[in-house]
């Protein structure tokens, strides 16, 4: 189930690139994920029971990698969270985030981090807007394939926000993770910027929690 409708990011989708591309708020975040060596992070497993919502939302990422083109093409640079999307299917047991698979976890993170920012830029220069010399083409098989690019892109991403995994991976790389925000942004209410989403999914795409977790 999609919960980035394509009329919402057709609609929406010079706000998500607006927030997603800020220089305070998002990219030092995206930055420090990617810059970060994750062989040299210890995996420590967590202590809280992850609950059915997040295991939910931890199927509903890893049926992406079977459902849709996109997903079918990206998951074999994956190997280990391949395994698991097999057992899955296979209604085995598995599990999206352990010792063995945090490594790819964080690699898959930064992958679509990457890609939807790249397909939010696809779809904007499609658009021929903010002085792009691209011809508006609005409606057409080009544009329709950007948004489906965001589509899958974003709400793979959402997915992970709402799965067990993030939290205890944040948790885990917190030795080498600062907080970005100077100390008078450390309270700011987004809801209150210029940066407000309405949308509470797209503000858990988008907003730290805490700086990080």
């Amino acid at each position: 189930m999609w919960n980035l409708p394509p009329y919402v990011i057709a609609a929406c989708y010079q706000k998500i690139l607006c927030q997603f591309s800020h220089s305070s708020f998002s990219v030092p975040y995206q930055d420090t994920l990617k810059c970060l060596d994750i062989t040299t992070v210890t995996f420590h497993a967590s202590s809280m029971e992850a609950k059915p919502t997040m295991i939910e939302s931890d199927q509903l990422l890893l049926s992406l990698f079977t459902t849709t083109d996109l997903g079918v093409a990206l998951i074999p640079a994956f190997p280990k969270l391949h395994q698991q999307v097999n057992s899955m299917e296979l209604k085995q047991l598995w599990v999206l985030y352990n010792g063995n698979t945090y490594q790819e976890f964080h690699k898959l993170l930064c992958t679509l981090l990457d890609f939807f920012g790249k397909s939010l830029q696809a779809l904007l220069d499609a658009r021929g807007q903010m002085g792009n010399s691209k011809v508006s083409v609005t409606g057409s098989v080009e544009f329709k394939a950007c948004v489906g690019c965001v589509m899958f892109y974003g709400n793979a991403l959402q997915r992970i926000a709402k799965g067990s995994a993030i939290d205890s991976h944040l948790q885990n790389l917190g030795p080498l993770l600062n907080d970005h925000r100077r100390p008078d942004l450390k309270k700011v209410d987004m809801e209150d910027s210029d940066l407000n989403v309405a949308d509470s999914d797209l503000a858990v795409l988008t907003q730290p929690r805490n700086g990080w977790y």
